[in-house]
Formats: structure tokens, sequence, C-alpha cells
């Protein structure tokens, strides 16, 4: 028997399969156990990081919604402390704008700082008239922006942006506390567990009917703390978000 957890989004559905000491892997050799090494966990972290932007972004935007980046005119530059005042500001601006039409402003939000100039990413929600909206409510500079695929899997979106904070996460210094900050009305992906009554799993997943597999998702391999199998990847909605 093996463990599956999956997480289901609005166009993909995430699976993780592993075996643990209770269930065991039957006609696999288990690999020896060995403690992680400090930059292992850190890697591992960032990782996570990554995961679980995707997922927030995959179960709660889709092709047409935004990634904006907001920046500065020169003459408007600000200290991260206060730029982060102006973003507050500005989504709330933003929120009150939306409910006046009758919408529910959804959005992620990561600043970048370090070595270059400040600047904000954004991913909104769209609404008939957000592109102007934005020109109109982002005062102190200009918005460029960019509508989200119809892929619905939004990976290499939520790696960049996680990379954009890669130098200035978890510095006790910076202005920036968190990897991103986001609306609370967003919908977090929740894990389904349950055990399958199997020996093992394939080594070549299938994909449940509607679905396709990334094949650059698939990743196998052995847990290093449990010395157990694990399988990883993730199915994509045909014809996607």
């Amino acid at each position: 028997m093996y463990v599956e957890v999956t997480y289901k989004m609005l166009s993909v559905i995430d699976v993780e399969k592993y075996h643990t000491g209770r269930y065991g892997a039957p006609g696999c050799k288990r690999q020896p156990k060995r403690k992680r090494t400090p930059e292992e966990i850190r890697n591992q972290n960032y990782i996570n990081a990554c995961k679980r932007l995707r997922r927030i972004i995959n179960n709660n935007f889709k092709a047409g919604d935004l990634h904006c980046t907001l920046t500065y005119k020169q003459e408007n530059r600000l200290s991260a402390e206060d730029s982060k005042k102006e973003l507050v500001n500005f989504l709330r601006r933003m929120k009150g704008a939306y409910r006046k039409r009758g919408y529910e402003l959804k959005w992620i939000a990561v600043t970048e700082y370090l070595n270059k100039a400040i600047h904000h990413h954004l991913i909104i929600n769209m609404i008939p008239d957000t592109v102007t909206l934005l020109q109109e409510q982002w005062r102190p500079g200009r918005v460029h922006f960019t509508p989200l695929d119809d892929s619905g899997d939004y990976r290499a979106l939520a790696d960049y942006l996680i990379k954009e904070t890669k130098k200035t996460f978890g510095d006790p210094e910076a202005a920036c506390k968190e990897r991103y900050s986001r609306s609370r009305n967003l919908i977090i992906p929740e894990p389904k567990k349950k055990v399958i009554s199997s020996a093992s799993f394939r080594k070549a997943p299938k994909p449940i009917k509607g679905y396709y597999i990334d094949t650059e998702s698939v990743c196998t391999g052995f847990n290093p703390v449990t010395g157990y199998p694990y399988q990883t990847y993730t199915m994509i909605k045909i014809g996607g978000g």
C-alpha cells in the first residue's frame, strides 16, 4: 500500500505518492536513511514556497487575469517601508473601486527592491475596466501588465515571483518580511489524502479522464529521510483554463 495526496485546483491537479514506514514498499529495496544537510533544507523550503504560491495562483486566477508590474517614476522613488504603505493604499482604493462595480478584488503582491529600482508585482483578477482603474489608481508611476495565458497552470510565474524575493526573504532588516502578500478572499487548495491498496504506484503515471500529464512535472526518487520511494506529477485539464 501507499499514500496518495492530491491538490485540486481550477484546471490543475497535483498528485503526490509515497510509501511510509507503516505501509512499506513491497518489492522495492529501501534506501539508507540520512539527515538532510542545511543546504538541502533551504532548497526544499524554496521549492515548497514555489509550490504553495503556484497552487494559490492556479486556484484563484485564470486566463485573462493580469500580472502587473507597478513601477515608480524617478522623482517618486520611495524607501522600501514607504513603498509598502503606498501599495497598501493603492490596493485599498482598488478594492473600493471593484466593490462599487459589484466585484470582489483578488490579488497577490510581491515587492522587489534589492539591487534594482523598487517595484511591485501584482496578480489581479480582471473586470471590464481593470486596466483603466490600474492606470488611474497607481499614482506614483506606471503600470505594465500581461494577461495570464489559457494554460491554467502558472508554475513559471510562481517560480519567477518567488525568485524575485530570494535575496531579501529572511533578512531581519528587510521591510517586507514575507515572500508575498495576498487578499484574504483567496481559496487555498487543501490536500486530500487516501491510502491506496496496491503494492506500489506505476512508474509511468496515467492521467484521469479529461486531463493530461505535464511530462516535465513527473518526478520520482527516494525520500532521504525515510528511504522510501516517492512520485509527484501534475495533471492539467484538457483545454486548460
